[in-house]
């Protein structure tokens, strides 16, 4: 957790673990769907503002770059393996930051040596 951000007790951090825990597992269930920041902070019962300062201290990276990234690594997998589905999350408008992350252009044929570096940089709670 970030220097600048420090619960008074440890009930008050445990009660923010479990609401970051609530968005995680929201965010993990609704993957493919429209995720707001209104929508995770009022699932958390915080502001928007709030939300986004606790959610970046916990994750390591604001929600809307997790997200994201998720996305991009599912999308990834999937295409990988072949088995690209509807709904996975990614949209043709993400097809530059899509192209950028795995390092080649969507229309190419994946190579069979295609390696993703899926490590998920989030600290445990």
């Amino acid at each position: 957790m970030s220097e600048h951000l420090r619960p008074g007790s440890p009930r008050t951090r445990k009660e923010y673990e479990r609401r970051i825990n609530a968005a995680l597992d929201h965010i993990d269930r609704a993957l493919g769907e429209d995720i707001s920041l209104g929508k995770l902070a009022t699932l958390a019962c915080f502001s928007p503002f709030h939300f986004h300062r606790i959610f970046s201290a916990f994750v390591g990276e604001p929600p809307a770059e997790y997200v994201r990234r998720l996305r991009l690594e599912k999308a990834a997998i999937l295409l990988a393996s072949g088995e690209w589905l509807p709904g996975s999350g990614w949209q043709p408008d993400d097809a530059p930051a899509f192209e950028s992350y795995i390092g080649e252009p969507t229309g190419a044929p994946a190579r069979p040596h295609f390696v993703f570096d899926l490590y998920v940089p989030v600290k445990p709670l």
